[in-house]
């Protein structure tokens, strides 16, 4: 009886093992398909919109280490931008053109060729209209889908440095009458917007970044002048009415030795300092924002990359 008992308990668990393998499958298939037709399948009842996806990523010249290069393509093929925007580029225009080919992006433009340098990748054609090398990573200003896009990096050991690159970015935005911008980049800085968090919670970061009394901080504060400075111009932060404050830190990822990977440490020294902020013409087609701060992304760079989709008039592209 206890032999039958066996073989009739091996017997269920076998059917079962089959019944749960072919769940399973079933169920990878249908999400795999799902996410590849989920962008095509939204619609919109004027024909002449489309949504593209811009990303903006700090990524530590990863395209000159080979495993973590390897994690950003397979990162960027993932999330399909149309346009995505880099710092921390250490390489050829060259080079930058065909890393790009990885993700499906035939058109970049990169501001310098030596040092750390910004630079941007497109599905479409891009017109560059200004290489500004005025302050210390410079920026780079261009049009692709019918849009503006200045791509920068602001000064990363003063807060002084970083409000006069703020004052240049104001008046060159001001002067050119950019009412169709997205500003991306690693500023470096702190939104007032993230200031009840980051003083309540990034009690390390101080310590982290030179001490309380550091140029990084003034008069032993967090910076909050270059992002206020470029709230003013006016420009608005597009990722923070999608992401919650404690889940919108963008620095620092896993990836330095010098950081505690225990969670509770961690977000005793994370700081939101990338940031996408859009003129207040194009701010309201912006229609989700993203902080890619999750385990994908802890090894890639030090920081996370931000995200924004945008809905496009395609009659504007031409």
């Amino acid at each position: 009886m206890v032999w039958i008992f066996i073989q009739t308990m091996l017997l269920h668990w076998k059917i079962m093992k089959r019944k749960l393998f072919i769940f399973v499958f079933l169920f990878s298939v249908f999400k795999v398909v799902s996410q590849e037709q989920f962008h095509a399948l939204e619609e919109h009842w004027e024909p002449q919109w489309e949504k593209i996806r811009v990303t903006s990523y700090n990524i530590l010249s990863a395209f000159n280490k080979e495993e973590r290069k390897d994690q950003l393509v397979n990162w960027l093929k993932q999330q399909d931008p149309e346009v995505s925007a880099f710092q921390e580029l250490s390489m050829t225009q060259k080079q930058f053109a065909d890393c790009a080919k990885l993700w499906g992006h035939p058109y970049v433009i990169i501001l310098k060729e030596k040092g750390l340098s910004v630079g941007i990748s497109s599905k479409k054609p891009i017109e560059v209209i200004s290489k500004n090398m005025s302050f210390h990573h410079g920026f780079l200003h261009v049009k692709t889908f019918g849009i503006d896009f200045i791509v920068t990096h602001l000064h990363p050991g003063s807060w002084k440095k970083r409000l006069k690159e703020a004052d240049i970015l104001v008046d060159y935005i001001n002067t050119n009458k950019l009412d169709s911008l997205f500003l991306m980049g690693d500023m470096n800085a702190h939104s007032p917007m993230d200031a009840d968090y980051l003083e309540n919670n990034s009690v390390l970061l101080p310590l982290m970044r030179g001490g309380i009394n550091s140029e990084n901080f003034p008069a032993g504060n967090f910076d909050y002048f270059a992002i206020s400075k470029l709230l003013g111009t006016p420009l608005l932060d597009v990722i923070q009415p999608f992401v919650p404050v404690e889940k919108r830190m963008s620095f620092p990822s896993h990836l330095l030795m010098t950081t505690s990977k225990q969670d509770y440490r961690l977000k005793k020294r994370k700081e939101r300092i990338d940031f996408i902020l859009a003129s207040p013409k194009i701010a309201p087609f912006v229609v989700d924002g993203y902080v890619f701060n999750g385990r994908e992304t802890d090894y890639i760079s030090d920081h996370y990359p931000v995200c924004v989709d945008i809905l496009v008039d395609k009659r504007l592209e031409k």
